[in-house]
């Protein structure tokens, strides 16, 4: 058995296997943005028996701020074993842990985060010294005309932004935040903009009269149902209004719902009229506690729909 970095060589049997055990498509080229062009990078570990790719556990790096201050995080992803060799007994620990932990081993991290399975959720916990998971506030709403402030105008399309602005706009918001990922440029851009084989919109929204950028958010669409991904504003007073702009330009669009993800930490952009619905799991493995611990992560990570790998 063989324990080590993927290299270029494995992104084919790499898509075989994510096909295996999730009946859905990593191409070479989504693989390639996620673990090659990632703007603070990203590590993939491999197990291989007899020339055979059996297991592979990777992860995204992130810079994460806590109330301002930077901290090195590693979200763990496409975790993974071939059917046939789940329950084999390969010595002490299964190759999957044997190649996270040679991940841990190998990088530096102040904490890791996902949003795994729950049966990865519960491998976490169990072999890499994770926390119990919690799950994430799931909501949907049926969308319905509303009455808008004309002080602010609602555009779609990345053509209606300037790539400065968005440095701009999270500089003057990310002090708002009590942790989050660093949403600036190069992330955003990354996430939203060229990642392959997604259609993602941003939506600007501006002062009226003098067309500073006040909010920006990214969607996804399918059929009827429209997802926030993230939004940001530059001031925590203008959520609500910027969330009432952009249900009703999706109303008038004659999308039926909107679906947004929260935490306890982000409930204040929310209105009654949103139900909440079956949420997945988040998880934290701490490293540097005297940084971030466990009861910190769940009730201060401001996350939203986007910071999922897999949305």
């Amino acid at each position: 058995m063989e324990i080590r970095k993927a290299s270029d060589k494995d992104v084919l049997q790499i898509g075989e296997l994510f096909q295996h055990c999730f009946s859905k498509e990593l191409s070479q080229e989504l693989w390639y943005w996620k673990y090659r062009n990632a703007p603070w990078g990203a590590v993939s570990y491999v197990a291989i028996d007899n020339g055979k790719l059996i297991s592979h556990y990777g992860a995204v790096r992130y810079i994460f701020l806590k109330s301002g201050y930077p901290l090195t995080s590693y979200q763990f992803c496409d975790v993974m074993t071939h059917s046939a060799y789940r329950g084999k007994v390969f010595g002490k620990s299964p190759p999957v842990v044997r190649a996270g932990q040679m991940l841990y081993t190998d990088n530096y991290m102040d904490f890791a985060f996902g949003f795994p399975s729950k049966r990865h959720a519960r491998l976490q916990a169990l072999m890499f010294k994770g926390s119990s998971y919690k799950e994430t506030i799931t909501l949907k709403k049926n969308l319905s005309k509303l009455n808008n402030t004309p002080l602010l105008s609602i555009n779609e399309g990345w053509h209606t932004l300037k790539p400065s602005e968005i440095d701009m706009l999270w500089n003057k918001s990310k002090t708002s935040y009590s942790l989050t990922i660093n949403k600036e440029k190069a992330y955003l851009l990354w996430r939203y903009k060229e990642i392959p084989q997604r259609a993602y919109s941003a939506i600007s929204i501006r002062n009226t009269f003098t067309g500073t950028l006040k909010a920006l958010a990214f969607m996804s669409y399918k059929e009827k149902e429209a997802n926030l991904l993230d939004i940001i504003v530059i001031n925590k007073k203008l959520y609500q209004h910027c969330l009432d702009l952009i249900e009703d330009y999706l109303f008038k669009k004659e999308f039926l719902f909107l679906n947004i993800w929260l935490n306890s930490a982000t409930k204040y952009i929310v209105t009654s009229d949103y139900k909440e619905n079956d949420g997945i799991p988040f998880a934290f493995r701490p490293v540097n506690e005297k940084l971030l611990n466990a009861e910190e992560f769940f009730s201060l990570y401001d996350f939203r729909m986007g910071d999922y790998d897999d949305v």
